[in-house]
């Protein structure tokens, strides 16, 4: 039975966070799950912290590469992936445990965003961006699509939707399969915000 969702992570020199990371995927109270994590020419120690998980987890998938950037970790990883959904999750983001749960909820649309809270580890407070739950139709992401790059133009209903990453959201496998989509490699920012125009459209 293929999962619900499979995270994809591209992990270079992620040592500090990514135990932590794994950790809140496998903790998710939706079990069918799998776990892709793409370690990136890594120097540290993230590779071998992934391969304990993968040793431990049979959920848990350890694909290694030369250093060739985080579009080409997250494309290899989506090559490999079997969930019905999409959830890109990168080495320093942890997850609450209900996360998957609770956007299931809403499986019923093409794409799910979710709110998030932005921690450091200089600083007590995390800002946390959530909103009320809303949805979005055609004409919506037909303006989502002309702000793109424009971030100013970003405001009202839209402003706190963070349109440029692929974080904090949920992919349908099959759009982005039946339609070729990939994030662009040899772009070194702005490759997730192309990449999500292309899904948005």
């Amino acid at each position: 039975m293929d999962p619900i969702v499979s995270f994809i992570v591209p992990v270079y020199n992620g040592e500090k966070y990514l135990k932590e990371c794994i950790d809140s995927l496998l903790s998710q109270t939706v079990k069918e799950l799998e776990v892709i994590i793409v370690d990136d020419g890594s120097t540290d120690s993230s590779g071998k912290i992934a391969e304990n998980f993968a040793e431990a987890d049979a959920r848990v998938h350890m694909l290694h590469q030369e250093n060739s950037g985080v579009s080409v970790a997250r494309n290899k990883g989506m090559e490999i992936a079997s969930g019905e959904w999409l959830c890109f999750v990168d080495a320093d983001d942890i997850l609450h445990k209900c996360y998957i749960e609770t956007l299931m909820v809403y499986q019923k649309y093409d794409v799910v965003f979710s709110g998030y809270s932005e921690f450091y580890d200089f600083c007590q407070e995390a800002k946390s961006l959530y909103k009320e739950t809303e949805l979005y139709n055609k004409e919506d992401f037909k303006y989502i699509r002309k702000i793109g790059l424009n971030r100013d133009l970003a405001n009202g209903k839209y402003k706190l939707l963070k349109i440029s990453t692929p974080w904090a959201k949920l992919f349908k496998r099959n759009i982005i399969r039946e339609n070729g989509l990939h994030f662009p490699k040899g772009i070194v920012t702005g490759e997730d915000l192309l990449f999500n125009l292309q899904y948005f459209e």
